[in-house]
């Protein structure tokens, strides 16, 4: 929901016998605070309460599943009129915005995961400051896909290599064979053997080259290929360590083992420690093992080392199997 609800709670009441009633929220339905309390008049008074402005007010964020409890209090004791009602994350196209936030705030199709077109999903692009999710160059300007590689070369009787030498890089979606999808040729200062060279620095490199996983790196030096390929990790990116916005951006992909279970907790760990907290998200808002759809259900513990999310299942039958999902984290 990334705080927008567009919701309100209107009603009717009147004040006799000291009636004081209370408006509760809970992201978890076990946990609640109190957002509102009002006593009203002796006569019939219309209410409309703006559940966005309230929680603002006491700094309950609305950024997943919410519950709410109305409750009145009078001398006889409480009742409850509206008693844990869940009220859901509407997220048509599963990129991690409610479709209220993808209709009022960016402008973006509810019914697209990515908009723009650029590669990349509206909720990751809305993580980030100063990323449109509805412009395709906004991405790209502020993220370059970028590789620091480093290698070392030596001849065929074993000596480190001096000098310059023409060097081609290949990335490709298997170890063996296969469809370059991604290559650069560069002419690289080589001195002891070592060499460094930024990949995507002349050509870049497509973000579909990485969202299927990893990818394999294949060098070829003079013309003559260099085997085996070397595996590159998606999480190698250094997208992942660069500043965005005057941030850093941390991206990571975690894949989840459900043995029967409605509830799974994850733990995640940052590849470097922030100096406070983050914020994080997520590239889509569920994920499927089997017949059963999980969804984000909270995030607790989020620490400058990691954090903890709780997915729960909200439809079909116990399953077992794997899953993996994307997380972002940006912050100081």
């Amino acid at each position: 929901m990334s705080g927008r609800t567009d919701l309100y709670l209107d009603y009717w009441a009147k004040g006799n016998n000291g009636y004081t009633f209370y408006l509760y929220l809970s992201r978890d339905g076990d946990t609640w605070s109190e957002i509102w309390s009002g006593v009203p008049p002796t006569s019939y008074t219309r209410y409309t309460l703006d559940l966005d402005e309230l929680c603002v007010a006491n700094g309950v964020a609305v950024d997943a599943d919410v519950y709410v409890r109305w409750v009145w209090q009078s001398r006889y004791g409480y009742d409850a009129y509206l008693d844990d009602v869940k009220i859901a994350v509407i997220d048509s196209d599963n990129d991690g915005l409610s479709d209220s936030d993808e209709d009022a705030v960016w402008s973006t199709d509810p019914n697209n995961v990515d908009s723009d077109g650029d590669g990349v999903t509206d909720g990751t692009e809305a993580l980030l400051e100063g990323i449109n999710p509805a412009d395709p160059s906004s991405f790209r300007r502020l993220v370059p896909r970028v590789i620091n590689y480093q290698g070392r070369l030596k001849d065929s009787g074993g000596s480190p290599v001096n000098g310059t030498v023409d060097m081609t890089f290949g990335l490709y979606g298997t170890p063996t064979g296969g469809t370059a999808l991604w290559t650069e040729a560069h002419s690289v200062d080589v001195s002891g053997g070592i060499f460094n060279v930024l990949l995507g620095g002349l050509e870049e490199i497509p973000k579909s080259v990485f969202v299927a996983g990893d990818a394999f790196l294949a060098i070829t030096v003079e013309g003559e290929d260099l085997l085996p390929k070397r595996q590159v990790l998606s999480q190698g990116m250094s997208m992942n360590a660069m500043l965005v916005a005057g941030k850093r951006l941390d991206v990571g992909t975690k894949t989840i083992s459900v043995r029967s279970s409605s509830v799974v907790t994850v733990p995640v760990v940052f590849s470097r420690r922030f100096s406070i907290p983050p914020r994080v998200a997520f590239s889509a808002s569920s994920m499927r093992v089997g017949s059963q759809l999980f969804v984000v259900q909270k995030i607790t513990d989020i620490s400058a080392t990691g954090f903890t999310v709780v997915l729960q299942s909200v439809n079909g039958a116990l399953s077992s199997g794997e899953a993996s999902f994307t997380w972002f984290a940006h912050g100081e």
